[in-house]
């Protein structure tokens, strides 16, 4: 059976959500982030030469990277109905923007929000040199796109619940509890309510019972 390594509140909450969308058996093990740095435990960096979530084994196989693990999964445990559920054909009008969105978060978004984090310890949150302002504001034009690409829809790549969707959730939310930048999202009204909307999918109500139920769920609004 297929198993999966979650950290607890991590990206690796991608995975889970995926099975419990599909319906895709899983055992599920769950590692506690040191109290006092809020790291990984030794346990579970000795998982992956690289130290980071998500981890699964399946069979022989260990893998990480969530968008690698995700795409695994899609093409070992779904069947061919459960992935054309989540995904959006070459075919389809919005195939394009599927594939734009699916990638977006995690090659520009989730890396803006750690460059922006990181730029903001550095300087105290003083940035003057106009090199920084441009790295910090990047992060904003994200939010920018995505709260206009979100105008009179419901989800971000077309008519459904996609991959790109389940993607895009954590930055914008759960990983909104290491790093809330920006601070607040009352500027963002359709990411606000684009955040409700997927947090209130029984499939990742039950992930995070299952995989988090000390935090019930979080949105960070």
């Amino acid at each position: 059976m297929l198993v999966i390594h979650h950290l607890g509140i991590s990206v690796s909450e991608r995975v889970v959500w995926l099975c419990e969308e599909l319906g895709i058996p899983y055992e599920l093990k769950i590692y506690q982030r040191d109290p006092k740095t809020n790291l990984a435990p030794a346990e579970y960096k000795a998982l992956h030469p690289f130290q980071t979530s998500p981890v699964i084994d399946d069979g022989d196989v260990r893998l990480s990277e969530s968008g690698a693990v995700i795409e695994y999964i899609l093409n070992k445990h779904a069947s061919e109905q459960q992935r054309q559920s989540i995904t959006v054909s070459k075919d389809d009008k919005d195939y394009a923007d599927y594939l734009y969105w699916e990638h977006f978060t995690d090659a520009s978004l989730h890396g803006s929000m750690m460059l922006n984090s990181t730029v903001m310890r550095l300087t105290g949150g003083q940035i003057e040199h106009e090199t920084l302002k441009n790295l910090a504001n990047r992060l904003y034009l994200g939010y920018e796109m995505l709260e206009k690409r979100l105008k009179n829809r419901k989800f971000v790549a077309g008519e459904k619940f996609t991959i790109a969707d389940l993607l895009l959730f954590f930055p914008i939310s759960t990983m909104r509890n290491f790093i809330p930048i920006p601070k607040s999202l009352d500027n963002y009204p359709n990411v606000k309510d684009y955040i409700q909307r997927l947090g209130d999918r029984d499939a990742y109500k039950r992930t995070v019972q299952k995989a988090d139920p000390q935090r019930g769920f979080v949105s960070k609004l």
